[in-house]
């Protein structure tokens, strides 16, 4: 199961560069394998979608993802 972290993760884990880029492409995953069918919401992507960006100037691009460990 793979989970794309859009806003959520942008409140908590807050980014702080200096300079200032001019844009900023984050993109997180939380993932956890399983055997069992899961139901989701589709998620909106686009805030995430580099080429939906105009690149200027400075660009910080972050990529990541968590291991989410099922008990």
């Amino acid at each position: 199961m793979i989970s794309f972290q859009t806003t959520n993760y942008q409140e908590v884990f807050v980014l702080d560069v200096s300079p200032v880029p001019d844009t900023v492409i984050r993109i997180n995953m939380a993932f956890y394998g399983t055997d069992k069918y899961v139901e989701m919401e589709p998620q909106d992507l686009t805030s995430m979608n580099p080429s939906l960006q105009d690149r200027n100037g400075l660009t910080v691009v972050e990529w990541g993802g968590e291991n989410i460990a099922q008990s």
